[in-house]
């Protein structure tokens, strides 16, 4: 008796789980949209002296998508000034570690507000993989703000210039998905 309990709870178990497989690929094949939440870009130009400047530009992001239980985070950081992201670069978004083969990545043109995302999510159990790729022109609205030291000594700051945009959140539509089974 002891043996048929543990034999049916075995059975139901690996039921369930083959059904939520079945959710995800389902789910995947559905899915043409991912979302991009809380959307930040900012850039600081620190100039030490008249000559001598530090500077870094970020972007970051949470993407959401609806196949998947978790969110992934985004986010890139350039020292190519002036506008820092030019589409040319690729960044790696951080994925769960125990989220095998699940991967992420962006590229965003800060001058056109073209953001890039290509993701591939695995479902496991049921041994489907997709391949999404999609774009979004962003519609930053952005706050420069400069200041110049009037007395600047060596050893102080001489200028600074900072870019800060609003936070945006918006859909992305998937323009090409590839599933296998």
């Amino acid at each position: 008796m002891h043996i048929s309990t543990i034999l049916t709870i075995s059975l139901a178990t690996t039921a369930f789980s083959r059904a939520a497989d079945k959710v995800c690929t389902s789910t995947s094949s559905a899915t043409l949209t991912w979302r991009i939440t809380n959307f930040d870009y900012h850039s600081l130009e620190t100039f030490t002296t008249p000559a001598h400047q530090n500077d870094y530009g970020s972007a970051n992001f949470t993407l959401e998508n609806s196949a998947l239980s978790y969110r992934t985070t985004c986010a890139g950081v350039s020292a190519q000034a002036p506008d820092y992201f030019y589409g040319d670069k690729v960044y790696e978004c951080e994925t769960p570690a125990d989220e095998k083969g699940d991967m992420s990545r962006f590229a965003f043109d800060k001058k056109s507000g073209v953001l890039r995302i290509n993701q591939t999510w695995v479902c496991e159990r049921d041994g489907s993989r997709f391949d999404g790729l999609g774009e979004v022109r962003l519609d930053l609205k952005c706050r420069e703000d400069r200041w110049v030291n009037p007395e600047w000594k060596m050893g102080e700051d001489y200028s600074r210039r900072s870019v800060s945009c609003g936070r945006v959140d918006v859909p992305v539509n998937i323009t090409y998905l590839q599933g296998t089974a």
